[in-house]
């Protein structure tokens, strides 16, 4: 019971010390984190961890749509980057094509 408490008080901790995006795409780091946390409490219980292993993480509806807007908006700047991009290189061009004629 002692290590299930331990485990869960670490994984929340370990949390909160990360942005959701980490957490979400870093689930190694966040295993690696907590269980070096548990393996230090264990030394004193006389038990080694051996492994700790979070397998899904499943972020509420709230999140989700956040997520999804996020993301939405990250697709729409890389458009409006590649669109600036391509009408500089066109006007470069096209200012190339004045000087040569």
């Amino acid at each position: 019971y002692s290590v299930v408490q331990h485990a869960q008080s670490a994984m929340r901790s370990a949390i909160g010390e990360m942005e959701l995006d980490e957490i979400l795409h870093g689930r190694s780091r966040l295993n690696a984190l907590i269980k070096g946390s548990l393996q230090e409490a264990a030394i004193a219980w006389g038990m080694e961890v051996k492994r700790y292993e979070i397998t899904e993480i499943t972020p509420d509806e709230e999140i989700r749509i956040a997520m999804d807007k996020q993301a939405a908006a990250e697709r729409d700047r890389r458009e409006q980057v590649l669109r600036a991009e391509g009408d500089k290189r066109r006007a470069e061009l096209t200012s190339e094509g004045v000087k040569i004629g």
